[in-house]
């Protein structure tokens, strides 16, 4: 027999996927939450990790471009039988953050093989590629894969992206389509960016400046080690001026 509607409504309060999200009573407006968590002390429960090197573009007049990857896995008996996580952390950050480490953690306690991607100049891998990140990068995430595939035997992937990284995985999805490898298990999207311009304009309103500074900040600061390793690709020139985020789109990503 089918489920009534009342069947439907009693599953979907019962299962804790789909319970509402109900935050601390000090922390109901969100601005805090996104900040205080980044100050909580927190301590994360994981192996030590491999580290792998993994090429994404091919050499060009300034060389190759590599992202890096830090894994860890679950015991070498049961290693390609278990999910592994390929967790892409969002604009700004690596595979140090907070959030990525966290939810690494509680992966691989679920029993989990674990990998922490960088893109591509970010984190401890920042000086592996002469180019830079940026939404558009999706390949990236699909080269990973498919080479951690091949070098580890893994059988299945779920693919978990964060802001940008969730914009990133879900484009993978979409990309791949109906020819996505057997190996693709799920995809999921953190508080992804659906819409980029819609979200560059949301991020200058001024209840959101403090953020926008911040990512700003982070980013020039970015550009210019960029301009200290490769001065003959990048330039500062004009950096100094820029004072938004679709500023630093126009002037610099797109370029």
């Amino acid at each position: 027999m089918g489920a009534t509607e009342e069947d439907r409504f009693e599953t979907t309060e019962a299962s804790p996927w789909m319970r509402p999200f109900v935050p601390r009573r000090f922390l109901r407006n969100g601005h805090l939450q996104t900040i205080v968590g980044i100050f909580l002390p927190r301590t994360f429960s994981l192996p030590e990790p491999e580290s792998q090197i993994i090429e994404v573009e091919p050499a060009t007049t300034h060389g190759a471009s590599f992202v890096l990857c830090y894994s860890h896995w679950q015991p070498a008996e049961v290693r390609s039988e278990r999910l592994t996580l390929v967790i892409v952390h969002g604009l700004e950050g690596s595979s140090s953050s907070r959030y990525v480490l966290g939810n690494s953690a509680r992966a691989w306690a679920a029993g989990c093989n674990v990998v922490r991607m960088n893109m591509r100049s970010c984190g401890d891998g920042r000086q592996l590629s002469p180019s830079i990140y940026h939404a558009g990068r999706s390949e990236n995430v699909a080269i990973v894969m498919s080479e951690l595939a091949s070098t580890h035997l893994i059988r299945s992937f779920a693919l978990v992206g964060y802001s940008m990284g969730g914009n990133l995985v879900l484009k993978v999805a979409g990309e791949l389509g109906t020819a996505a490898p057997l190996y693709l298990k799920a995809v999921v999207g953190v508080s992804p960016l659906m819409d980029l311009a819609a979200s560059s304009a949301a991020l200058h309103e001024p209840q959101n400046r403090l953020h926008e500074s911040r990512f700003l900040s982070e980013m020039l600061k970015h550009i210019r080690q960029k301009v200290d390793l490769y001065p003959d690709l990048y330039s500062a020139e004009g950096l100094k001026r820029i004072r938004t985020m679709r500023q630093f789109d126009d002037q610099v990503i797109a370029r």
